[in-house]
């Protein structure tokens, strides 16, 4: 009977150890500010390297300080957004790694820091809410030491922060109003230029208290008092411990509503620390307080709680035993999120790494996947080849030597991994001047019922047509029905295409399309000159002032020799000339796009491009 109850017991962890490994896991490879982020060969060779590792995920870091790695309000200026953008050479270093990540099949998210504004300098970023540095309060110097619950600063306290008190840089305070406003906006209108799949947030969170509060504690910004509702409090009473987890989840809470209001397909995430070998500094220094945002409501999730749909705190321990006890710990507070784990090759070995991915995969934890912060360490030469050989228990070798499928998230409501059928006879017609007339059949509906909500249009002059942003002629307006006309108003000029045409359901899964071409629009030129003999003349005429000949002629290609111009000088007799276009035979109804070229001082021609 014994024996019996022995097998049983180990036939059942086995089944849940099989279970947790067949199942799909997020695998994220973090690519972040020392990895090169304004380098592109450095974000296509860690492209390669997860795909090469069997990573099926890649978190780029878009906004590091009150800055940008992509080009603010690119296409649509909706939501103000004053950050530089600091790609370099890159130019545009987030639609480099969603372009080439995308292509390789990888889910892309942007890294979010919130709130820690300046990397290591004194100078707070002018177009930050005036004044919305943090404060730091100390009550530290005998007699006037008392305990966390009174509120009797040291003399100087409290005062804006300096460098001297955060090293890192500076941080905003979280509890102003305008911070959050404005911190959301900048999200904003991250989200609605740029096609991620996810946001993960860091620095989601205060530089981080002391224990006791009273020798270190932050804050303490005026405004942010009045904004939460407090006067001179204690720096370790209730009340203010409470206000700034609540200020850190009503951020949270506000910035995901926005994600999920324009893009609800997006996966919106959290990159919390978990400091020590407790939860203690993680809820109540720096207050990312999971219980909270585990029961905070939630409309887009199916229960109706719970603030992320993925929470990845920062296991950094140096131990696979001591990350799978915070683990542990975490996991009653975030049962509505979606856990996984983020790990870090600057503190934690491979072969301690391999195991702690190994217990990620406890079905016990409930846990998704893990993230490896960042490319540079898990890059390094021998430590993929260790992380796989090391003998963990009871994961056995070769922790990441398969490959595994995305995570779906089906916590959110109406969480939709289906493709699209893909357009089979898209066609091009270039018989009318200046354009290229694509027309195609929707596509019958996917396995879900879906049919195509819109669709990408993509231009190149090579083929295959790269789904990259560059080739995107859509760039700031929808497609949807069966034909699309691309002309000059696109950005179309003389020379030979390829073209496809991506189908889009409500739910941004995208399916593909045959590709037309090559196909050669014709740009036909119509001269209209303004003296007799030349081409066109009759579509000339001067309706007023005083208009004389010159010998003088455009230098501008095709135009007829030796006939000269009209002018007229700068004067007050209202001189008024006009070119009729109507009428020109093959010239058809339409749009059209027209260059005057006229001479000055009988010098040379200028092209006066839309005059």
């Amino acid at each position: 009977m014994v024996r019996t109850i022995g097998r049983l017991i180990l036939l059942l962890v086995s089944l849940l150890i099989l279970t947790s490994r067949s199942q799909a896991e997020e695998r994220i490879l973090w690519f972040s500010i020392g990895d090169g982020v304004t380098n592109t060969t450095n974000m296509q060779n860690a492209i390669n390297f997860a795909v090469a590792n069997n990573f099926n995920a890649i978190c780029f870091l878009a906004r590091y300080r009150a800055n940008a790695y992509y080009i603010p309000n690119r296409d649509y200026s909706t939501y103000p957004n004053p950050e530089p953008n600091q790609s370099g050479g890159a130019g545009d270093s987030l639609q480099f790694m969603i372009d080439r990540a995308h292509e390789a099949g990888l889910r892309v998210y942007a890294a979010f820091s919130c709130f820690l504004v300046t990397d290591g300098s004194d100078t707070y970023p002018s177009f930050l809410p005036s004044g919305s540095v943090i404060w730091i309060y100390k009550d530290v110097t005998a007699p006037n030491a008392t305990n966390d619950t009174t509120y009797n600063p040291d003399p100087g306290y409290p005062r804006a922060t300096t460098t001297s008190d955060t090293p890192e840089g500076l941080w905003a305070d979280p509890g102003r109003n305008d911070v959050q406003t404005y911190t959301r906006n900048v999200l904003k209108d991250l989200v609605q230029n740029y096609d991620i799949d996810g946001i993960i947030l860091d620095r989601i969170r205060y530089p981080g208290d002391a224990l006791p509060h009273r020798n270190e504690a932050y804050g303490y910004n005026p405004q942010a008092l009045a904004d939460m509702g407090l006067t001179n409090p204690g720096p370790g009473s209730t009340a203010f411990i409470n206000a700034r987890r609540q200020a850190i989840a009503n951020f949270i809470s506000a910035a995901r509503a926005d994600v999920h209001a324009m893009k609800p397909w997006i996966i919106f995430g959290a990159a919390p620390v978990v400091y020590g070998t407790s939860l203690t500094d993680t809820y109540s220094t720096v207050f990312q307080y999971f219980p909270l945002w585990n029961t905070m409501s939630n409309s887009d999730h199916v229960n109706g709680l719970g603030i992320l749909d993925m929470i990845a705190p920062q296991y950094y321990r140096s131990t696979a035993s001591a990350n799978a006890a915070l683990m542990d710990l975490a996991k009653p507070d975030v049962t509505n999120m979606s856990h996984q784990a983020t790990l870090y090759t600057g503190t934690e070995p491979a072969a301690e790494m391999a195991q702690s991915i190994c217990d990620t995969r406890n079905a016990s934890r409930g846990m998704t996947g893990f993230g490896i912060f960042s490319y540079n360490g898990v890059s390094a030469s021998g430590f993929m080849s260790t992380l796989n050989a090391t003998a963990t228990s009871p994961c056995g070798t070769g922790v990441m030597a398969s490959a595994s499928p995305l995570v779906n998230y089906t916590l959110k409501v109406n969480w939709d991994s289906v493709k699209p059928n893909n357009i089979t006879n898209l066609t091009a017609d270039v018989s009318q001047p200046g354009r290229v007339r694509l027309t195609w059949s929707t596509p019958a509906a996917a396995s879900d019922g879906d049919v195509p909500a819109r669709y990408l249009v993509y231009r190149s002059t090579s083929t295959p047509v790269k789904l990259y942003y560059a080739n995107l002629v859509n760039k700031n307006f929808v497609v949807t029905g069966n034909e699309f006309i691309d002309d000059g108003s696109k950005g179309l000029t003389a020379g030979t295409y390829y073209y496809k045409v991506i189908p889009v359901d409500d739910y941004n899964n995208k399916g593909d399309s045959n590709t037309v071409g090559p196909v050669t629009p014709s740009f036909p030129e119509f001269i209209v000159e303004s003296r007799s003999g030349g081409q066109n003349y009759t579509k000339y005429s001067e309706i007023s002032g005083d208009w004389q000949n010159s010998t003088s002629k455009s230098t501008a290609s095709g135009v007829t020799s030796g006939i000269g111009s009209r002018f007229a000088t700068l004067d007050t007799k209202n001189d008024v000339a006009r070119f009729t276009l109507a009428g020109i035979p093959g010239v058809p109804a339409g749009q059209h796009y027209y260059k005057i070229y006229y001479t000055t001082n009988n010098v040379s021609s200028t092209n006066c491009m839309n005059c």
